[in-house]
Formats: structure tokens, sequence, C-alpha cells
């Protein structure tokens, strides 16, 4: 080898020594300007604070030399590397100079860390008499703790500079070549310059042994399962003569091959294991062919878990490919070991469904093993012999045995295999002491040692045979001559070591299971310790011991309506002081706070920040008092408006109550687009516009036409235009209308026995377009005072023609002038105003029949039926809970002041105790209805929409990630069966998720293709909640994520949005599979009541008073079902009251007449049944999917003036305020074992899914891991994503912000901090700086567009660092 000059050795680092624009290396501890020069005209240098690092040779001129330390080069490249790879490019100068002149400076990275710290604090550098007191501080620390985890481009650092044995001097007499990488010097003996490569890789050291031995064992493990594939399409074109086919296998085994021979070493052969422990120790070898093996068993198991569904749909036709996916996998696998002609297509399928076969089979050896002891067995057995005799057998709620069979020994043994542990448990006479029996420690010694013993020897033999077949079949060309026994005998021990260690560590866990079910069995059969019961739930107890019944929302109501109706007639009544006048008290009282007072409040109120608004406003039981607990009525009351996490009364809420009433009329009249598809029409806007149109025209000629006869209408004959060639669809329509009608004239009359009934109703009615008074304000209030009334005055002045067109283009929910009740007040909802009926009343300012309000008027026959039916449902819902002129309301709180004086308030705490109830009740009303703190600026008010709007379709394009929490939530507070059952959430998500696309494409397809195509959901699932109303936009994707205050147009495109981005189909799959599974879990609750009352457990009766043997069980079954808002006692009486119609409606349900007469439930006790099991249902689904009401989040995130700052933030402030505490009870304070494993379960799945849904997210803005975080940062991300910090996520960046901003000034701090906050703001200010980088040519208008268009920067990433396969040529891309 030629010797190098210095220059020629130099060039290569002075090449790639750049730091960033501005900054170069000299050498790991000097940094030279390449923008600054001091008065000779040479570049600034400065010194990088307390490193000391090994000298580069430097060059100053002829006789000026500087001669390089040992190690320099390697130390200069590593450090340069790490710094950039790292991010430590920020320069920080200090101001402070060293003894040569040189300003000190530091590096920093984006979130702030120091350079110098990092170095010494992970080890890379020792401490040297430069380095500073907080760097030495930092190494004292990481010695005591230990610096792994730090990550492994440090560790690759530390072990470069360690390796670097030979200095530059050295290199002057060697004529060995440099290696190009550290492959090429493992294996080139001494041919090549030891300590140094080309081309370094920081997975490996200089030994080619793995940094991170797991790591790169499954990568190993994937790639190899990879290849198996590839081989299984290159057997396929093979076979079958597809060049096409083959070619791809044939390039992709390339790939895979070279990607493999790339890895570094790692130990899988029991020759190379040296020691115990270490790199390449026992414990490594095990791990990293656990490792390989992942894939393998993940492709098995997933077939397994996909047999079920295989089948002929679109579902089925996925599962049989992920069933079939091992035996491609094995089979691919033989194929590709086969060498050259001896390649047997047939051969390798038979050993690919051999080895599958084998792999099932050590699964099953996996999961062999109970708790159960031989004893326990026999008394079960026993047990069960008798339960035949006497009683019957029943499996999962149904009968298998009928009473009186006589059951042999070998029948009972093998129906225990089908029993749970519960179950068996009850089968003895004291399932508590059965259950415990299970855990003795001998049983328990006994039961782990033979799982480990039949774990191990069946996963070591099924290896051991898998790889005998394997190895086989791939050698048995030309008389088995390429066998080699070495080979054969190696690769058989080595299958059989990993085989029987992984068996043995894998039966571990399912023993550890096996132990707490039986725990949780003991637990649960246990005498009640009451542990179960929450606060609340004493309280319903405390109701039913009092009373004889628990608390109903709806029957509350009832009485309140009777009592002030008796009120109303008694002439010496004086009536109740109203709600505003004792709000507006309160308010004064706040006004007048001194400083100290105004101090305690701030404490006491703090919890608001993250509290439901009703939460706050009852105190939650004693947080901020005893309200709750002195008044029965203040209880009630907290329960009517979704005040308290847990329940004590029965019924739906203000809010659900308004949700239910809406969602039945829509179901009633059905899915609009199935309705048009009947007319052959599409539900476009503009098809559903001309549509109406022609439906008007029609239905107003035809009554035209039967008038002038003086006859009714027979739609047969007068139907006319286009509708008259679907007389039967017009004909049915028309049915529905009237049925809806029907049904809101019902619902009113109940408040209103005087209302009259218009015919035809929802046919004539037209509603106000808010747009088009919007665009035309003056002509709209110009028609309002031409209103004359019989005798021709003005039936509106100019004032107030101002506030009812502000009212209607401003106010959601307000969609004719009726729908206005303007009092003192306002518009607010408790004003001092009568409500009024909304519907089939005589119309003086209704102005559907007034043809100079035609162009303000709804033109879609759709839109005016939902906005009718939203007013009859608002002035229903009102008058049941707040009353006309407040009157119930009133009452409430008069009569919660008399229970706080009766339990010992004074007079004056407790008035004052009410009107601040009174103050946050006001404050929760004008929130619900839309008309708390109103922007009035119509400037200000239509800037911040369209901002909001903007923010939304640019900053969401990856939502549906974030959203993959949620798929752990679906399984919150189910069992095992319900979560993997062949029904059960995981699969059911599934398969909804497939419907909606499937749904979804349907849709797009015969939009393009002018083909009508309605929905098509088919699933119970699906069916569940149309009927419940999560189909509707009110509750959609869109206010999931808090979008609100959204005008038509704005809804339109928001609603294409969310399903272009996938989030609306997410979101209905998730709902739809809790739903499914909802009946099932309350059945199963009530089931054990049932249970419980007919073994006399509880007794029968409505007092249901407990006996010593009530159970953990029953109160943790009564809890849950009181929390869903269904009264326990009432349920199970219902359904062991019409045995026949339970068994019949659900078969799992263990009643019987008990000696009752069987007769048909009456239609209250119908209707009573059907609203409980809707109302738990609805609640059911919003424990998994946070649905954001008035009441269950905090007042400022529904504060309009705010709403730059909380968008995006509506589903998080509900879980914070709601699943978080809910869970915390239940996994600290209340929960059976099962309880808090599933709680603890679903808190780690969901941390799992947040660390899924951002590494997805980093692949398609990056093409890789995130850039910008790192250890500690990147873990908390993964954390918060999770939700599971709740709003304080937001006060912790805040605090400690991940993303680190450098400003200029403090105003500029300022502003930068504070629309950081808000991603409105900040979308602004982008907008802005991409604006003037446009205007001075730094950047094209397309690529500004790119970087704020909605979906086109993901697409844009998404599009260039998705893998881009080219089967063609020979790269891995």
């Amino acid at each position: 080898m030629e010797r190098m000059s210095l220059s020629e050795r130099l060039a290569p680092v002075v090449s790639n020594t750049d730091l960033n624009e501005e900054y170069r290396f000299l050498d790991a501890d000097t940094v030279e300007s390449k923008v600054e020069f001091d008065e000779r005209g040479s570049p600034l240098r400065f010194r990088l604070q307390g490193i000391d690092a090994p000298e580069v040779a430097k060059y100053f001129n002829v006789d000026n030399i500087k001669a390089s330390t040992a190690g320099s080069n390697k130390a200069n490249l590593a450090l340069m590397n790490l710094a950039k790879k790292e991010g430590f490019t920020n320069v920080i100068r200090t101001g402070r100079f060293d003894g040569l002149g040189r300003e000190i400076i530091d590096l920093q990275d984006e979130a702030g860390r120091s350079w110098e710290n990092t170095l010494i604090k992970t080890g890379v550098l020792d401490p040297t008499r430069y380095t500073s007191n907080e760097a030495i501080r930092a190494n004292i620390v990481a010695e005591a703790i230990g610096t792994h985890g730090q990550g492994e481009d440090w560790d690759v650092a530390r072990n470069a500079i360690a390796d670097a044995i030979y200095d530059e001097t050295k290199y002057e007499t060697m004529i060995k070549q440099q290696a190009i990488d550290e492959t090429e010097l493992a294996y080139g003996g001494n041919y090549f310059m030891p300590g140094s490569v080309q081309y370094r890789s920081f997975d490996r050291d200089l030994r080619n042994k793995a940094t991170s031995p797991f790591a790169t064992a499954w990568d190993v493990g994937l790639t190899g399962a990879i290849e198996g594939l590839y081989g299984a399409v290159e057997m396929t074109g093979d076979m079958t003569g597809w060049d096409w086919a083959k070619n791809v296998g044939e390039n992709g085994i390339y790939r895979a091959r070279r990607e493999i021979a790339r890895r570094p070493e790692i130990v899988t052969s029991y020759k190379d294991i040296d020691g115990f422990f270490g790199r390449e120790g026992f414990l490594q070898y095990v791990a990293n062919n656990a490792a390989i093996s992942l894939p393998y068993m993940a492709a098995t198991m997933s077939g397994a878990l996909a047999s079920p569904f295989v089948g002929l749909s679109a579902l089925g036709v996925a599962a049989t490919g992920v069933a079939l996916s091992p035996v491609a996998l094995y089979s691919g696998t033989v194929w590709n070991d086969m060498e050259g002609d001896n390649k047997n297509a047939p051969l390798a399928i038979v050993t690919g469904v051999a080895q599958t076969v084998l792999d099932r089979l050590g699964l099953g050896f996996l999961a062999k093993g109970t708790l159960l002891s031989k004893e326990g067995r026999q008394t079960a057995v026993d047990a069960l012999i008798n339960k035949a005799r006497t009683e019957g057998v029943k499996v999962s709620g149904i009968t298998v045995i009928p009473r009186g069979t006589e059951l042999s020994k070998e029948a009972a043994s093998n129906l225990i295999l089908t029993y749970s542990r519960q179950e068996t448990a009850k089968l003895a006479t004291d399932a508590a002491k059965f259950a415990k029996d299970q855990l003795r420690m001998r049983n328990v010694v006994k039961s782990q040692l033979k799982r480990l013993a039949v774990g191990a020897t069946g996963e070591g033999i099924t290896e051991a045979l898998q790889e005998s077949i394997g190895y086989t079949a791939a050698h048995h060309a030309n008389g088995f001559r390429d066998w080699n026994a070495h080979e054969f005998r190696d690769r058989l021990i080595d299958a059989t070591i990993a085989g029987t260690s992984l068996g043995g560590a894998f039966t571990i866990p399912g023993g550890i299971y096996d132990y707490g079910a039986w725990t949780d069995v003991a637990y649960r059969t246990g005498t009640n310790t009451g542990k179960q019961t929450s606060k609340m739930g004493k309280l319903a107890e405390r109701d039913i011991a009092k009373n004889g019944q628990q608390y109903n929302i709806q029957k509350h109501n009832n009485a309140n309506k009777t009592e002030t109706e008796q009120q109303s007639g008694d002439p010496f009544f004086d009536g109740n002081e109203d709600i505003n006048d004792q709000s507006d008290r309160h308010e004064k009282k706040l006004k007048t706070r001194d400083m100290a007072q105004l101090v305690r409040d701030s404490f006491t109120n703090f919890p608001r920040l993250y509290r439901g608004i009703m939460r706050s406003a009852f105190g939650n039981m004693g947080f901020a008092d005893e309200l709750q607990n002195d008044s029965t009525t203040a209880r009630i009351m907290a329960e009517k408006y979704g005040g308290n996490l847990q329940r004590s009364v029965s019924g739906e809420s203000y809010e659900n109550r308004k949700h239910h009433e809406i969602s039945k009329i829509r179901h009633i009249l059905g899915d609009v687009s199935n309705i048009l598809a009947g007319f052959g029409r599409s539900d476009k806007r503009k098809a559903r516009i001309k549509f109406s149109q022609e439906f008007y025209e029609a239905f107003n000629k035809a009554h035209e036409k039967a008038r002038a006869e003086g006859r009714e209408v027979n739609w047969e004959t007068d139907l006319e235009g286009p509708l008259s060639e679907n007389i039967p669809a017009f004909i049915a329509l028309i049915a529905k209308l009237n049925e809806v009608g029907n049904r809101m004239h019902s619902m009113q009359s109940k408040h209103n026995p005087e209302l009259g009934k218009i015919k035809d109703y929802l046919a004539r009615h037209r509603s106000i377009n808010k747009e088009a008074v919007e665009k035309n304000r003056a002509g709209f209030e110009n028609a309002l005072l031409n209103l004359k009334d019989s005798r021709g005055r003005p039936l509106v002045t100019p004032e107030q023609a101002s506030e009812l067109t502000e009212a209607i283009i401003r106010q959601d929910g307000v969609n004719d002038i009726s729908d206005i009740t303007a009092g003192k007040d306002g518009f607010s909802v408790v004003s001092k105003a009568t409500f009024k009926p909304q519907s089939h009343r005589k119309r003086t300012l209704n102005l559907s029949d007034n043809p100079e309000f035609n162009e303000f008027l709804e033109m879609d026959l759709f839109s005016n039926i939902s906005n009718a039916a939203k007013s009859a449902v608002r002035y229903t819902v009102l008058e049941e809970f707040v009353g006309a002129d407040n009157k119930k309301i009133n009452n409430d709180l008069a009569k919660i002041k008399t229970e706080l004086m009766g339990s010992g308030w004074s007079e004056a705490d407790a008035q004052s105790r009410v009107d601040k109830l009174a103050y946050d009740m006001k404050r929760f009303l004008n929130a619900e209805s839309g008309n708390y703190k109103r922007i009035q600026n119509p400037i200000w008010l239509f800037a911040q929409k369209n901002l909001l709007f903007v923010t939304t379709i640019t900053g969401l394009p990856l939502a549906t990630l974030s959203n993959f929490v949620e798929l752990a939530l679906v399984s919150k507070s189910l069992n095992v069966s319900q979560i993997v059952g062949k029904d059960g959430s995981i699969a059911s998500i599934s398969r909804n998720f497939v419907n909606e696309l499937n749904n979804t494409a349907r849709r797009g397809f015969g939009a393009a293709t002018g083909k009508v195509t309605p929905h098509r959901r088919t699933s119970a699932g699906y069916q569940k909640i149309q009927e419940l109303g999560f189909l509707d936009w009110e509750v959609g994707a869109a206010h999931t994520t808090g979008v609100s205050e959204t005008g038509r147009m704005h809804q339109r495109v928001l609603d294409l949005y969310f399903k272009t981005i996938l989030l609306q189909q997410w979101t209905n799959a998730t709902r739809a599979s809790r739903a499914a599974i909802a009946g099932d879990y309350i059945v199963d609750k009530i089931n054990i009541l049932i249970e419980a009352q007919m073994h006399g457990i509880v007794e029968a009766g409505t007092d249901f008073n407990r006996k010593a043997t009530y159970t953990n069980e029953v109160a943790e079954a009564e809890e849950a079902l009181r929390n869903l808002g269904i009264d326990p006692r009432w349920m199970v009486d219902y359904y062991m009251g019409f045995p026949d119609m339970s068994r019949a409606s659900d078969p799992s349900l263990n009643v019987s007449d008990l000696g009752r007469p069987n007769r048909e439930p009456t239609e209250i006790e119908t209707e009573r049944y059907t609203r409980m099991m809707n109302d738990a249902t609805f609640n059911f689904v919003n424990e998994a999917v946070a649905l954001p009401q008035s009441g269950n989040r905090p007042l400022i995130f529904q504060d309009p003036r705010f709403a730059l700052f909380t968008q995006f933030q509506g589903f998080i402030a509900t879980f914070q305020a709601n699943h978080l505490p809910k869970m915390w009870a239940e996994m600290a304070r209340r929960g059976t074992p099962a309880m808090k494993y599933n709680v603890f379960a679903t808190m780690s799945t969901m941390i799992l899914l947040g660390f899924v849904s951002q590494h997805l997210k980093d692949l398609l803005k990056y093409g890789e891991p995130t850039p910008y975080f790192k250890d500690m940062e990147y873990i908390r991300r993964g954390v918060a994503s999770s939700g599971l910090l709740g709003t304080s996520e937001r006060v912790l960046d805040f605090a400690f912000p991940m993303y680190q901003e450098r400003y200029k000034t403090n105003i500029g701090w300022a502003f930068g901090t504070i629309s950081g906050e808000s991603a409105a703001l900040s979308k602004a200010l982008r907008i802005g700086e991409l604006g003037v980088d446009v205007a001075q040519g730094e950047r094209g208008l397309g690529s500004a567009a790119m970087k704020i268009s909605p979906l086109a920067q993901a697409a844009y990433q998404a599009q260039k660092n998705i893998p881009r396969w080219n089967f063609g040529d020979n790269t891995w891309q």
C-alpha cells in the first residue's frame, strides 16, 4: 500500500466537519466560524465548554503543523456524527473566553440539553479539569444510577473512542488496507488495518457484534418471515407458470437474504454461548431465539384467531388469508432451503402444513394446566352429578342436561372442562372456601411445576420435530446426498434448547394469570366487604331502606310537575324564589370579595378546571361540602344534570333525555339515504334539495286540487310531477312523516293538553335557513317589520327585529322565531318566560306560510323535519326539567334549602349554598343551549369561526391514528370471553371497521358513477348505535374532537373531511363494537343478581334485604348496573316477573317463575324497561368513546371566548373529567381483583397504543422514528398520547416544553408562548410566515400551499416515506 501524505489523510476529516450552516468542527473540542473572521481575515475559533478531546492534526503553515494525538481522527468523527445525529447543532455563546482568546461555547439540541452535560453523563467522555460543576454533578448521578438506557448511539460513540487503541502515528508504518465495514474487518483476518473501518455502523461494535442483540434478533426473525412469504410467492409462480409472481418472489428472497447478511452477529447457536450472562451468554441466546421466533408465533396465533371468521364475506376473505399465512410462511421457508433444481413444491407445502400443525400443538402445550387441584376437581365432579340429578345443568345460562339425569363421572369430568373457574367454584356448597383451597401454596407450586414441565417438554419436542421435518424436506434430493449429519444434529440441538427454554418461560405468565383468576373467584364469591359499593351506592341503599325503592329521575320530574301544578292552584302560595334572583345574589357576592377570599376561592375552585360543570356544582360528595348527603333533592338534581360519576338515582339525565328523544324521532323516520333510494335519488345535498322542491310542489298541488273539489287527498290519483312515478314510496314517506308528527304531538301535549293538532304538519313545516338570513340580514329584518297583527299593528319593533335576527344567526338550535324564549335575561334558557310547544300550534310568528319569507326558509325537507323535531324535543325536555317560568327548577332549589336546614344548616348558610347552586345551574343551562358568554362582535366571531375551521381541516390529517387508544377502552370492564370470544370486542371492532370502509367505498363508487347507493350497515352493533343516535352529526367525530359552532357549509366540508381521514369510520366502528357487547355485559350483571336471589343470597321483594351471604360479586353487579342508570332491584323484579318473555329474549337468563303468575308486562313497564336499557347502553358506549356534553366538561371548554385555546380539547377534557377518575376508583378503591387487572390492562394497552400511534405518525411524517425526541422525551410523548395524563399534559408541556423555542425578546417570548397554546393562532402565525417567505421569494406559492392545505402535507410525506417496493431490481427500499 502506498504511503498517504498528511493532506490526503486529513481530507476525509476536513470534508465532513460541518456542524451547521455557520460553524464547522476543527476537532472534537474546537469549532470554527464560517461567517465570522478576525482582523487578519482568519475564521473565528471557539472552544467547546468542558471538553478536552484528542487533537486532530492541524495545518497552519509550512513551518507550523500540529501533529494529531492518539485516537483523534476516530474521536473527532464519532463525536461529530453523534452531535449531528442527536441534534446538538445549536451554538450557545457564553461571552467567556479561554487563555488563547477563544470564546467558550456550548452546543444544545432542540430540547435545550447541554452537549457537555450529555457527553459526561453518558460516559462518552470522562470529566477533566475543564469540566463544569453542572456536568460533574451529572456525572456523579450517572455513576450512581448507571448510564444504560441513554440510547444505542451514545454506547456506540463511547465504544468507538475506547477502541481507538492505534493512534495516527502508527498508521504511517502500516501497509494494510482499511476495511470497508465491520463485517469485512471481522472476517478479514489480519489483512485489514485493525481498529478502523471506512463506513461505521452504530448498531454493532468493531467485532461486528450487535450492540442491541434482541432488536437485531427481532429484525432477523421478521426479515426471515418475509423471506418465507416471498418463497411462497416464488413457489406459486413456479407451480402455475406465472412468471411475474416468480420474479417477485426471487427478488424478494434476494433482498431479504442480503438484509439478513448485513445484520451484525448475535448468538443463535449453542456452540457460541459464552457463560450465562452477557451479550453472548445463555440468557441472551434464549432471548435471541425468542425474538426470532416471535414473528412465526404471531403468524400462527393470528391464524388460530382468524379461523372462526373464514368465509366468503370481505372479512372472511381477509380472515382466510390470515389463517393460511403460517402455512405459506413455513412452506416458503422450506422452499427457500431447497437447492437449485431440487425444489419440490408439493413436498414444501406438505411440510409447511405439518410445521403449522406442530406450532398449533405447541401453543396447546403452553395453554395446558390449571390451578384446580385433584381434590377440587373431585368435589366439582360430585357436585355436578348431584346438580344434574336435582336441578339440571346449564352452561353459559343454557340448559344442556335436564333435571333428573344420572350423569356419569366421566361425563361430569368432561363437562367441568367447559366451565369457567367461577362456575366451577359455585358448584361447591361454599364457593369462596373452594376457591381459596385452590390457592394453597402446595397446590400453586405443584401446578406451576407441572406447567413448566408440560410447556418446556411440549415446545421443545415440537420445535425439534419442526426443524427435523423442515431440514429433511429441504435435503431430500438425490437420495439425501446433501444431508449433513453434523449440521442436522446442531440444528436439532438448537431447536430443542430454544424450544424448551421458551416453552418453560411462556408458561410462567399463564400460571400467574391462573393464580390471579382463582384469587378473583375467591374474592367475588366471598362475603361482601362493602368496598365494591361507592358512596353514591350506599346512599341508594339508604333510599331503598327508607322508601322501599331507588329514586328515579323521570318519576321525580312527574312528582315535581304535580307539586308545581298544585302550587299554581293554591291562592295562598306566594311562589318560590326564581333561579335568576338567587344566581344574581351569588354573582353580586362574588364581585364584593376581598383579596383573602379571592385567594381562598382560587384554591377551592381549582378542580373546576378539570371537573365537569355539574360535578363541581354539586360538590360530588365531600370535596366542597356534604350537599348531596344532607339533601336528597340536591342528589336527585345532581343526577338529573349529570353531576355524579357514580349513580344513586336511575333514569335519563337532562342531556341524555334530549338526545334519546331526538334519536327516537329520527329512528322512526329512518335513514334518509334509504328513503331517497326508494325514489331513485341519492342523498347528496343538491339531490335532496331537488327532491324536496318536487315534494313540496307535489304536496301543495295535490291539496289544492282536493280542496277545490271539497274532498280529502287521494295520493293514487292526485299526485303529479316527477314523484308520481313512485307513488308507493311517496305514500310510505307521508305515513312516516305523520308517524313522526304524531310522536312530536304526543310528547308536547303531555305538557300542554290544549295543544291543537295540524294535519300533515311536517309536510308543511319549513324552518329558517340561517345561511340565507346571514347573507341578507337587512332583507330579513325588513320582512319582520312588515309582520302585522289582525288590526294591522306591527308585531315586531326595529330593536326586536335586530335581536331576533341576531339570535337566529348566532344561536345553535334556533330554527324559527318561535324557538326564541326571550325574557328579562335575554335569550337565556332560564329567562322568565313560558315555553311554547314547537309544533301543531297556531303560528303567529311561524313563517312557513308567509310568502315574504320564502327566500329565508329551508328548502331541504329532511332538514326541516330535523329542525322541527329538535324544537319539539327542546320544548318537551325543558318543560320536564326546568318548567315554564322556571317553576320546576325553582321548586327543586326551594326544597334543597328546606332539606339543608332540616339537616342542621343555618338559614343563611343554606341560602348561600343554594344561591351558588343556582348560579352554577344557570351557567350550565346557558352553556348547554349555546348562550354562555356569546361573542357579540360579528367581525371577531366571523374571524374566529373561520380560523377554527381552517385549523381543523389542516391540523387533523392523522387524527385517526391518535384515536387508536380507543381500542383499549372498548374492552374496558369486559371479561375474557367478551373481549376475545368469537363475538367479542376485538373481533367485533375488526368486522365493524371493515364494514364501515366497505360502506364508504360503496357510496364513494356510487357517487362517482351516479349510482344510488344508500348506507348499508347490517351488524347488530350498527343497528343499535343507529337507534341510539350515534350516527348523527351532533355526536359524530367532529363533536368528539371538539369542533363546534359550525355553519351548514362548514358541516358538509367537515363531514367529508372526517370521512376522508377515516376518523368517522373508526369512531362508528368502536361505538358499534361497544354497543354490540353492551347487552351481554348488562345481562351478565342482571344474571348474577337473579342467581343470587334464586339461591337465597338476597331475599325476593322490593326491599331486597341482605343476608350474611351477600357476596362481593353481587355488590359489584349492583354498582355496575346502577352506574349505567339502571335500577338493579326493579330490573331483577321485571325479569323474574315475566320468565317466559325473559327467556325468549335472552336464553342465558337463569329465571324461573318462582310461583308468580305468568303475565305480560304492561305498556308502562315495557316503556320503562326499554328506556332504561337504551340509556344504559348509551352510557356503556360513552364509557369507551368519550362523548363531550355540557355537564361533563369544565365550563372553560365551552366558553367561546377561549375557543382558540380549547380547540381539539373536547375529547380529552371529557376523558379527564369522567373516565380517569372512574378508572382510578375501579383500580385503587373499589375494584375486585379482576376489575383492577382489567383497568391496569386497559391503561397499559392505552400507553402501548399511544406509542404505536405516534410511531406510525413519525413514519408518515419523516419515514423513520422522530428525529426530534430521544429517550425520556420520546417516552413522555408516548405516555401523553395515551390520554392518561388528561388535560394536565398541557400544563406539563407549558412548564416543561418538549419543543424548545428561542426568542430574542421578552415580548417575542410572551407572544410565542401564548400562540403556542392555541392551534389556531399557531396556524395563523405559520400562514403569515409562509406568506412572508412567498413575498420575499424564498418559497414558491405551491410549496407554501403544500404546508397548510388539508391532507396535502401528510399525503406528500406518506408518498415520500412509505417504502417503494421495486420488484424488478435488487435494491432493498
